[in-house]
């Protein structure tokens, strides 16, 4: 199955820990229809994390993982699945235009307000997504979201 991320397990340091075995990176895919949002306070983090919104227009930029059973266990773990995070399917695009059905994670109960990640976690999606060739106006806003302290 493909695995679509979006946050910090853009970065292979991060995936790495979490799926030893059991993960092959295809490369950066984008999200139609949904906008990058952070509506769910971690304590992890110690602020906010990631999320996808809805949001027709707009997208998502990120990275493509074939993954296996056992690494989709592991990362059902990390994103707290059922209680933090919940498992939706989407279809992405390749840069070459391919759409390939995949699954990705976005929280459950969305705060009313988003709170601002912590300079750690934004600094963690930033390597991602630069270790990653994403776009450069996408890498740009990436860098504009304002981190807490």
């Amino acid at each position: 199955m493909y695995y679509f991320a979006y946050g910090s397990n853009m970065s292979s340091r991060i995936m790495e820990q979490y799926c030893i075995e059991g993960q092959k990176l295809i490369g950066k895919a984008l999200l139609m229809d949904y906008r990058l949002a952070f509506t769910r306070q971690s304590q992890q983090w110690g602020a906010g994390v990631a999320d996808i919104v809805p949001s027709r227009g707009h997208s998502v930029w990120g990275v493509l993982y074939k993954i296996n059973k056992l690494c989709l266990m592991s990362l059902d773990l990390k994103e707290s699945y059922g209680i933090g995070y919940t498992r939706i399917a989407c279809k992405v695009f390749l840069e070459d235009g391919t759409k390939l059905p995949a699954i990705t994670y976005t929280v459950i109960r969305k705060l009313s307000r988003e709170v601002a990640p912590s300079r750690d976690y934004h600094d963690t999606i930033i390597e991602g997504a630069e270790e990653n060739g994403l776009p450069m106006e996408y890498l740009d806003f990436l860098r504009n979201i304002r981190s807490d302290r």
